[in-house]
């Protein structure tokens, strides 16, 4: 177990989830699947441990892991469980893994391949505090939208609208007319006298 410890602790980036040991380290992690198996095995107890490794056959037909299949889909789940043996196998060809680290690691298979699937699935968006003093931010997503401007989106982007449909003419219509009578009102241009022209597009 100190020797498990010790190795963690020289790669700052292999941590422990739920008993399991698996690297997000980008030097290994940036490598294609089978970089693994063009480095040479430089000892027997090497070749040992990649012998311990499960199939990601055998994975897939594993009780615990195939529940999780219900949750987030097969296809996410091959594709987890290859990422996760593809990390071991890619630690154990660097030495990063010794006997101890990967039974630990093959002990937390189910959380690692979890834990694995809700990174892959998660959103990369996520709420910040802005403490930087700068009100509109490009970094931290320009301003935050009012409740009321949340609650219209709401409301007409869980169904259909009038986006380029004019209501009055029972046509196709543009949609630009949706932000022009606004920009009108902020630039002072409300008369008729004076009219700035607006352009809308989808990114």
């Amino acid at each position: 177990m100190d020797r498990t410890i010790e190795v963690i602790h020289e790669v700052d980036d292999f941590s422990v989830e739920g008993l399991g040991v698996f690297s997000l380290c980008p030097a290994i992690e940036n490598q294609p699947l089978n970089w693994c198996h063009n480095s040479p095995v430089g000892n027997p107890p090497q070749a040992d441990l990649f012998r311990k490794l499960p199939s990601v056959d055998d994975l897939l037909h594993d009780a615990s892991i195939t529940l999780l299949a219900a949750t987030y889909g097969q296809g996410a789940l091959t594709n987890a469980v290859r990422l996760v043996l593809s990390r071991l196998r890619q630690g154990i060809s660097s030495m990063l893994l010794d006997n101890t680290a990967l039974q630990l690691a093959l002990d937390g298979l189910f959380a690692a391949v979890e834990t694995e699937l809700r990174r892959a699935l998660s959103y990369s968006l996520r709420p910040l505090i802005n403490a930087t003093g700068v009100i509109l931010h490009t970094n931290l997503g320009r301003a935050p939208l009012s409740e009321s401007a949340i609650d219209h989106i709401r409301e007409t982007a869980t169904r259909y609208s009038n986006l380029e449909f004019d209501l009055a003419a029972g046509g196709r219509g543009k949609r630009d007319v949706h932000v022009d009578r606004l920009f009108q009102r902020v630039l002072g241009h409300d008369s008729a006298e004076v009219r700035v022209s607006t352009i809308v597009v989808n990114n």
